[in-house]
């Protein structure tokens, strides 16, 4: 969706995972807007042809004609016929666990006789926004010699006043969400200033020298 996006460059795994999760969220977003705007279309044109107005033409697209397909050498009639077992891959194996809460029962709803039979375990999916607030001291020395003072120089992805995390999150709300440049900095400002102190919306997380 964006090419220009490096997501390695962003050193906090969790919040490259969040970005990860944005980007699918925002990818089926747009394929939603993209299937609501057609069938929007559908309705006007149809509304253009019982008023006896043209409605919009249907373009197919160019289709170039497919190569044909070499025979396939069987090397006999039973292997054709033999049905193959089909694994069909959990979609839970392939994602990774971040904690796990455990939920009782209450047990004023139970039965005398009620035994306890395990726990059934049930996977949720949920993102989480955390502010990451950091103060770098930069570590500074002076040389007599020049007069100059050197200075420690900030991680790679670090400049002005916002982090990697923040620039690649703008990135894929204006261009893969389409959302304006206004609306943009507005959800940045809000994702960024609910992580305040004292603010229970979100939990922040700032390192302090």
């Amino acid at each position: 969706m964006l090419p220009d996006l490096d997501l390695e460059r962003i050193a906090d795994p969790s919040m490259r995972a969040v970005i990860v999760r944005l980007l699918n969220v925002v990818e089926t977003l747009t394929a939603e807007v993209r299937l609501l705007r057609e069938e929007n279309q559908r309705r006007r044109d149809e509304n253009n042809r019982r008023t006896g107005e043209q409605g919009k033409p249907t373009v197919l697209p160019q289709v170039q004609p497919k190569a044909p397909t070499p025979a396939t050498n069987h090397s006999s009639e039973q292997e054709r016929r033999e049905p193959r077992e089909h694994h069909k891959g959990g979609k839970r194996c392939r994602l990774t666990i971040s904690r796990e809460q455990v939920v009782l029962v209450d047990r004023a709803v139970l039965p005398k006789d009620a035994a306890r039979k395990g726990f059934a375990a049930v996977v949720v999916q949920d993102v989480v926004f955390r502010t990451d607030t950091i103060r770098f001291r930069k570590e500074q020395w002076y040389a007599r010699s020049t007069g100059q003072t050197y200075l420690a120089a900030l991680p790679p992805g670090y400049a002005g006043q916002f982090g990697p995390g923040v620039k690649s999150l703008a990135l894929a709300l204006y261009y893969g969400g389409q959302l304006s440049e206004a609306r943009t900095g507005a959800v940045c400002w809000v994702c960024c200033a609910t992580g305040r102190q004292g603010s229970p919306v979100c939990d922040t997380g700032g390192v302090a020298g």
